[in-house]
């Protein structure tokens, strides 16, 4: 591999093994939750990565995810009925039938 294929102006968090080690760090920690963001917005997407309208709620963290949450183990971090709407999309077929039944359970609280 020669030089000109190395990118050094990109930022860290750009890295894969970054964005991993980042993810088991923060995820389902308040803690760590973008309450800036949270708190400007109403809409949420689940199983997300980043998406301006939403606050973005994912398994993995990446830039532009407020919240690295796991929905099979914790409830979500956030007050009922906060929320306008919830969106998902190809996210739930990644986890348990029941574990399913729980968020949508979840979802009905918001």
């Amino acid at each position: 591999m020669s030089l000109k294929h190395i990118a050094f102006n990109r930022k860290i968090t750009s890295n894969k093994k970054i964005q991993y080690l980042i993810s088991n760090i923060t995820r389902s920690k308040k803690l760590f939750i973008n309450k800036k963001q949270v708190s400007l917005k109403k809409f949420l997407n689940v199983g997300c990565g980043p998406n301006t309208n939403f606050i973005n709620l994912d398994y993995s963290w990446i830039p532009g995810v407020d919240v690295c949450w796991d929905i099979t183990k914790k409830k979500y971090p956030f007050e009922d009925n906060v929320f306008e709407g919830i969106f998902t999309e190809h996210c739930l077929e990644h986890i348990s039938l029941d574990a399913c039944k729980k968020t949508f359970q979840n979802f009905t609280d918001f």
